[in-house]
């Protein structure tokens, strides 16, 4: 990769987030199909449908929170950098950091490289910092078929053309090393809980840098433009 100006390096970012505290108090009522009648029935899927909502509201950005902020800037010299979030102030210290090194001047962001980060980890970066008032940049655009940012899982199911896999599943199929195979994203919560931090930790830094390996080996950074291809046609 040629040298480039520090404004114009890359940020991979990756991010962890549990559900708020108090997230089933704004849970939408479950409604049951019109053709169940009977009142067990229907009180059983109220039930299981609340359950499966309640359980999905990590990845939601309207009932989350981030316990977790990684990055690590366009080189193979850097560590990933993780600020963990243990309560709503260090989230809003973390996001105040992160946005500062987003922004490279008045009107324009860096380009953020991310693993499904349309839909979930710029959504949930721009939503916690507008609940906490630390205001994200104007600029951010998560629309994926005009934004300058790179979003793997988007580039690499063509835009939802065929069906995505996870990052671990990639890794996995390019022969990429993964640091932490034990521990998965579903995993966080209970490790928050347990107070296992340094896992939490762990996880993060290794899946910033498992998305590192990943846009390196499909050329989205750190290659020779002069033999620059299309990295659609090796995906």
């Amino acid at each position: 990769m040629r040298d480039k100006p520090f404004d114009q390096l890359s940020l991979i970012v990756d991010l962890e987030t549990i559900a708020i505290p108090d997230a089933g108090d704004y849970l939408e009522p479950a409604m049951a199909p019109s053709n169940y009648k009977s009142p067990d029935a229907i009180a059983n899927y109220v039930q299981t449908k609340t359950a499966e909502r309640l359980a999905n509201a990590a990845l939601d950005p309207d009932l989350n929170r981030i316990c977790a902020i990684g990055w690590r800037l366009e080189s193979r010299d850097v560590e990933p950098e993780v600020i963990l979030c243990y309560d709503e102030d260090a989230e809003r210290h973390a996001l105040a950091e992160f946005w500062g090194l987003v922004a490279c001047d008045s009107n324009r962001t860096r380009r953020l490289v991310t693993f499904n980060g349309f839909s979930f980890d710029l959504p949930t970066l721009m939503r916690r910092s507008v609940y906490l008032e630390v205001w994200p940049s104007r600029y951010l655009s998560i629309d994926k078929y005009r934004s300058p940012h790179c979003d793997l899982y988007q580039k690499l199911s063509f835009n939802g053309a065929i069906k995505p896999h996870s990052l671990r599943f990639y890794a996995q199929r390019f022969g990429l090393p993964i640091e932490s195979p034990e521990l998965t994203g579903a995993d966080i919560a209970a490790r928050v809980e347990a107070g296992d931090w340094t896992a939490v930790r762990d996880h993060c830094a290794s899946d910033v840098n498992l998305t590192y390996a990943l846009a390196e080996r499909l050329r989205y950074i750190d290659f020779d433009e002069d033999n620059e291809v299309d990295a659609d046609d090796v995906a």
